[in-house]
């Protein structure tokens, strides 16, 4: 279990916490903040999205502080060749298509978004800009990560 916490009052005390399970699971076990909240949701890679009432989402990214590629090497990206990610998959589509809808996948989020989500645009920019080797260093873990999907 790994818990995030996040400072949005500058009070030294969390705005939010979120605890979830390893990243790859999708889910989250737990999420407080000291102010109601909408909806709370964390990808595959563990960019969380919090959604608030009483403000516009939140982001978080999780290699924000990342400073040398080393950091980018050990983060724990997904696995996709494992089989849960694709339990029920099956089902789930003939579901569809019994249905008399056409079911389609998509892959969204290629590379420089998933960049983005991961590190905040603003951070990515700044890599691509000042430090090209942690860029590449990001693009071609997120390539790697999704090929085999």
């Amino acid at each position: 279990m790994e818990t995030i916490r996040t400072d949005t009052s500058g009070s030294g005390t969390a705005g939010w916490v979120l605890e979830r399970e390893p990243l790859g699971t999708n889910s989250i076990t737990r999420f407080t903040m000291n102010r109601s909240f909408l909806k709370a949701c964390i990808g595959f890679y563990g960019h969380a999205q919090i959604y608030a009432a009483s403000e516009a989402v939140r982001h978080f990214y999780p290699m924000e502080p990342f400073e040398n590629t080393r950091k980018i090497e050990e983060y724990p990206f997904p696995d996709f060749t494992r089989a849960e990610c694709w339990t029920g998959l099956r089902e789930k589509v003939q579901s569809i298509h019994d249905s008399g809808l056409v079911a389609i996948g998509t892959q969204a989020e290629v590379l420089v978004p998933r960049a983005w989500h991961l590190r905040s645009m603003t951070e990515f920019l700044v890599y691509l800009a000042l430090r090209p080797t942690m860029a590449q260093a990001l693009l071609d873990k997120i390539l790697f990560t999704q090929l085999p999907i």
